[in-house]
């Protein structure tokens, strides 16, 4: 019943400060209003003190902070707050925030703070893991649904780094096989167990069907824009902020581009439409690809260089 009355509340409070030019936002007992106004911030806040006093609710001010792209809203809401508020209520002005995990950015300042706590406790986990001596797909299985995805977590949002990478298959690779000295990494986590793929690998998979997920859900002109910005991004991987930025860099580690009408460039001879291709070839052909792009970075010793890519169904039906 409290989730109830809470949603109750929330209603209540978007239909008490709504009016033209302000966007509210809320969820239970999360509340947020946008607007391009900084003069609709004092009667906004003012009706939601209003609201809390009368229903006694309390609102955790060191849990609430100001985002803006302009000065005039920082210094207006700080305005208000010094009429209506308490003077030891203080509020932030952040330039990013952390919600369900993801860390949202409110102004062009990258921040990877939450990814290298998750990247950190996802290796702890492998490295506990590689203590036991079970079946590989056991601990394929495990390594998959516990580590990586902590470790992968909203990483479509954002370029990670060739580091993390190189680390998570380093750990992974002697969780599956064993900490040997020759063992090849790429090699390992590819075709070892088919519960777990190349970390790199998955973080592309995830980023494109993150962005296919977003535009089944939005409009044609968002549609537009998202190809627009992905095609034409020139961002360094350290200034990616959003998916589009990071799709574009996931891409490009199969040597693929991405058009803004949505096609994605597999080679000179094939295209395929990021909506419209179905989902199960286009992941089919990233992992072909990638294996592809084994035979130069992961072929290291003499004799392998050039050589054929690894058939990764037929390695696993052999094992």
């Amino acid at each position: 019943m409290s989730i109830v009355a809470m949603l109750a509340v929330s209603r209540l409070w978007v239909q008490l400060i709504q009016v033209e030019h302000l966007l509210p936002h809320s969820f239970a007992e999360n509340w947020s209003w946008v607007t391009n106004n900084h003069l609709l911030h004092r009667q906004t806040m003012e009706k939601t003190l209003q609201l809390a006093k009368a229903i006694r609710l309390t609102i955790d001010w060191e849990k609430t902070w100001i985002w803006g792209t302009t000065k005039i809203h920082t210094q207006t809401l700080q305005n208000v707050r010094t009429d209506l508020l308490n003077d030891n209520v203080q509020l932030q002005t952040l330039q990013h925030a952390r919600e369900l995990g993801h860390i949202i950015h409110y102004q062009l300042l990258p921040y990877r703070g939450t990814q290298k706590e998750r990247h950190t406790q996802a290796l702890t986990r492998l490295r506990k893991l590689a203590k036991h001596n079970w079946p590989i797909d056991d601990l394929a299985h495990i390594a998959q649904t516990a580590c990586l995805t902590k470790a992968l977590y909203g990483i479509e949002t954002y370029a990670c780094g060739e580091k993390h990478f190189q680390q998570l298959r380093t750990t992974l690779a002697a969780v599956l096989v064993g900490p040997y000295a020759n063992t090849n990494p790429y090699i390992a986590v590819m075709c070892a167990s088919s519960y777990v793929k190349d970390p790199e690998l998955i973080a592309i998979q995830q980023a494109i069907k993150a962005a296919r997920d977003f535009h089944y859900a939005t409009n044609r002109e968002h549609e537009e824009s998202f190809f627009y910005h992905c095609a034409t991004s020139t961002a360094q991987p350290a200034q990616v902020v959003g998916p589009a930025g990071a799709l574009k860099f996931y891409l490009a580690k199969l040597a693929w581009q991405i058009d803004k009408q949505g096609y994605i460039h597999v080679d000179a001879y094939i295209t395929l439409h990021i909506l419209d291709a179905s989902l199960e070839i286009i992941l089919q052909a990233t992992e072909l690809a990638w294996l592809q792009n084994m035979t130069t970075v992961a072929y290291t010793k003499k004799g392998q260089q050039n050589g054929p890519p690894i058939n990764r169904f037929l390695t696993l039906r052999l094992l």
